[in-house]
Formats: structure tokens, C-alpha cells, sequence
């Protein structure tokens, strides 16, 4: 297993499949959402929030380290998330952001894109280490109308 460095790294053992199955399953859901959803509070044009680095930290201000893993969608996993959602994922691949301490997993994040009505909207989902949302931040709001 590869981790890439986004603070510190950090050697996190996990069912990694079920995980990308779960979190994939949580985006999506999310990402629907925020689609339907009447604007959440920002600028019009193409305005950036926050970087995915302070988000990070913000996410995860006690962690010792967060680190990421970039898992594919493909074969049986895509499968599999396809028969649960009832549509194939839009991304070929997800990145998962990996919060620990001593060694134990604090949570995680994943960032993506959703189409607004013209432009992307870029999003980050904290999720507890059970997979269980816990927060939804906009990181950049593309659309020239609309909060």
C-alpha cells in the first residue's frame, strides 16, 4: 500500500473496497443533494472557499497526520457500487483522506465535483471511521448566479 504525503504519513490498515464501496456510496448520495439543493450560502462567479489542505485541517485539527490513498473504480468494485446506487459512479477513481493518531484512524475526507446547473461545484465530505458523515463543505462555487 502506497500513501502519499498530505501532512505526515502514516500506515493505515483497512478493507480498503468496502470503504471505497461506502464512501462512493455517501458521495454520490451527497452529491445529489447538494445538486438539488437551493444554493448554500456563497458568491457568484468562481469563487473558491477554501483549499483542500485548511480544509483538511479544519476537518481533522487533533490528527496527527492525514495522508491519502487513491482508489479505482473498476471491475467488481464498480459493480458493486453500481448494483447499490443503481447507476455507475461518475469518477473512475476516488481520493480518500486518511486522519490518524498514534496509529488509530480519526476519520476520513473525500473531495469531488458535482455538476450545478452549468458548472462544477467542488465539495468535502468528513466522514467519522465508521463512514458516517459528519460534515459537507463547498470548496469552490463555480456558477456565475446563485449562492
Amino acid at each position: 500500500m502506497k500513501l502519499i504525503t498530505v501532512i505526515n504519513i502514516v500506515s493505515v490498515r483497512r478493507n480498503w473496497s468496502r470503504l471505497a464501496l461506502c464512501l462512493a456510496v455517501l458521495c454520490s448520495t451527497v452529491s445529489s443533494r447538494l445538486a438539488q439543493a437551493d444554493g448554500a450560502g456563497g458568491a457568484s462567479g468562481s469563487s473558491g472557499y477554501i483549499s483542500t489542505r485548511t480544509m483538511l485541517g479544519e476537518f481533522f485539527p487533533k490528527s496527527e497526520r492525514v495522508t491519502y490513498r487513491t482508489i479505482a473504480v473498476d471491475g467488481a468494485l464498480k459493480e458493486r457500487i453500481t448494483q447499490r446506487l443503481g447507476y455507475a459512479p461518475a469518477a473512475r477513481q476516488y481520493t480518500i483522506f486518511i486522519a490518524s493518531t498514534a496509529g488509530a484512524v480519526d476519520g476520513y475526507a473525500i473531495v469531488d465535483d458535482q455538476l450545478g446547473e452549468h458548472q462544477p461545484i467542488t465539495f468535502a465530505t468528513k466522514l467519522s471511521q465508521r463512514a458516517v458523515v459528519e460534515r459537507v463543505e463547498i470548496l469552490a462555487y463555480r456558477e456565475p448566479r446563485g449562492d
